[in-house]
């Protein structure tokens, strides 16, 4: 298992940083040792989401290619 599958990666909602000027919130923590917490919002976690998708696709393109 990696440190993320291990719980040292979330997304979680957020409601204490939801705004009528940011909208929806999230927080995003990584824990590798010491920790980092930042907050998101739902545009950037949609982001994420494409980003995850597009890496996936690339690797998957470059295992039918071999």
């Amino acid at each position: 298992m990696s440190n993320i599958t291990d719980g040292g990666f979330t997304i979680t909602r957020d409601k204490t940083s939801d705004s009528p000027g940011n909208g929806i919130g999230f927080k995003m923590r990584i824990w590798n040792g010491g920790g980092f917490e930042m907050r998101l919002s739902k545009t950037d976690v949609e982001y994420i989401r494409r980003e995850a998708g597009r890496a996936l696709k690339e690797l998957k393109h470059e295992q039918d290619n071999r």
